[in-house]
């Protein structure tokens, strides 16, 4: 019996807390609705009570009166049914956007700017006619019955007690002000010492293993340097092998060029000079530039040479060449708007002589003129 009555007693206690958690939330709820309602409220409050805002809708009011009085005081019967549908047309055919928009802004700005200017204005002007005219009221009842000297002299010590207190009170705020910025400033530094003092006892716990890794940094570091130097090395190799492969200034000047091909009954020589990659053909004192090596490449350990000579345009567009026979001429028309392309294969025998192919049909031979 009694764990039946305990166990009611439990039961109602566990009905009455889910009830008044269940209310507690219920009016938290309720609390949260409201706050935001208010803050809405608030909100509108705040742009209605802008001097701009305000002075826009009075400005819009004035220069849209006739829409204003339309929609306050709506009369049917003074709408003329044979100019306006509705009252929805009257209003659309009595606003446009500069009485709608731009003179209401333009107005409601002036006002704004303009109103603490001649606000200030005004009580600047009445205070100066009250002191004007509360001098000329002393100056005129100086000489009365009532002892009124006596009652300035005492006005002007008054003022003049009065400026030496205010001065004081002045003297007495600056230096509250500077008492309180001097204490502030010695807060800042105390912090500022305590955690420098912090930050020694950190490096302090650091230099330890500092100290044991400059050891290792060190040794990191002259294996670096040892390697950069055998990289620098490496790379120097590197670009001297480079400049030689592909350095076409091996070649600069002058040669005699032999070219044969038994196919098309070509053999010729020619006096060539080759500069920077350009090759001129040599008559007499005269040269004529007739085409350009590109796409160079040496293999040094094969000594093979290999490059393109790429033709000129102006290159004459017709050729003379002399057959195998020697006593007969044939014409070989030349297209002088391409650019004719002649891969050169080439061995390099000596410093002075290079023979190999021309385009592979014919063969060709580069001997260096000394003295050039």
């Amino acid at each position: 019996m009694g764990f039946n009555v305990l166990f009611s007693l439990n039961t109602t206690d566990a009905a009455a807390y889910v009830g008044e958690e269940h209310q507690r939330r219920a009016n938290n709820q309720s609390l949260n609705y409201m706050d935001k309602i208010s803050d809405i409220f608030k909100n509108i409050k705040d742009r209605l009570s802008s001097p701009l805002f305000f002075s826009f809708i009075l400005s819009w009011i004035i220069c849209n009166w006739k829409v204003t009085i339309a929609l306050l005081w709506y009369d049917p019967k003074q709408i003329d049914p044979n100019k306006f549908k509705s009252i929805f047309d009257f209003i659309y055919l009595n606003t446009d956007p500069w009485h709608t928009f731009y003179l209401p802004l333009i107005l409601a700005l002036a006002y704004t700017i303009l109103s603490p200017i001649v606000s200030n204005a005004i009580r600047l002007f009445n205070s100066l006619i009250d002191k004007i005219g509360e001098n000329k009221n002393l100056e005129i009842t100086k000489g009365s019955n009532i002892p009124i000297a006596k009652f300035l002299s005492l006005k002007e010590n008054y003022d003049a007690r009065t400026e030496v207190l205010e001065k004081i009170i002045k003297d007495e705020n600056k230096t509250k002000e500077d008492y309180e910025r001097e204490h502030t400033e010695r807060l800042k530094l105390d912090q500022q010492l305590l955690k420098v003092t912090e930050d020694l006892t950190r490096a302090e716990q650091k230099n330890a293993t500092v100290t044991s890794e400059f050891s290792a940094v060190n040794n990191a570091k002259m294996q670096f340097a040892k390697e950069n130097s055998e990289f620098e090395k490496t790379n120097k190799e590197l670009t001297l092998f480079r400049l030689s492969v592909f350095n076409i200034n091996m070649l600069d000047g002058r040669w005699e060029f032999s070219i044969n091909n038994a196919l098309e009954g070509i053999s010729e020589k020619q006096i060539l000079q080759i500069s920077g990659g350009a090759v001129y053909l040599i008559k007499g004192t005269s040269r004529e530039h007739i085409s350009d090596i590109r796409h160079f490449f040496y293999d040094a350990q094969n000594r093979k040479v290999f490059f393109i000579k790429y033709t000129l345009p102006h290159v004459v567009s017709s050729q003379i060449r002399q057959t195998d026979k020697g006593d007969a001429f044939r014409s070989v028309e030349v297209d002088s708007s391409k650019i004719h392309l002649f891969i050169n294969e080439l061995i390099l025998r000596s410093d002075d002589l290079l023979d190999g192919t021309e385009n592979q049909t014919s063969l060709v031979t580069y001997k260096k003129i000394i003295g050039y």
